[in-house]
């Protein structure tokens, strides 16, 4: 059996044990234990339209700054959908963030 604590700030609230037989890898455990986190914290689910750029795959944190409202931000992309609006390559982001 594998022994992980995943834990991420401010660490203030501990979920339940993990116990699954088909979890065998450390890379496997460290995954179920962060999907387990997201799944139960408060986070916002929103859409980001950016000019495309190379990387841009679910699962990465980016810095989004927003100049509208003045703040800055870091999100982590759950899907990513390429448009193009004539000469210009977007991408629409799904991201969810504290």
């Amino acid at each position: 059996m594998i022994d992980i604590i995943v834990a991420r700030l401010p660490a203030d609230k501990q979920g339940p044990d993990i116990q699954d037989s088909l979890i065998t890898s450390i890379p496997a455990a460290l995954a179920r234990g962060q999907m387990e986190i997201d799944d139960h914290s408060d986070l916002q689910p929103l859409k980001v339209t950016i000019l495309y750029k190379t990387g841009l795959k679910p699962g990465i944190l980016i810095d989004v700054h927003d100049a509208i409202q003045g703040a800055s931000w870091v999100g982590k992309i759950e899907g990513v959908h390429f448009t193009s609006d004539g000469d210009m390559l977007l991408a629409e982001l799904d991201m969810v963030k504290p």
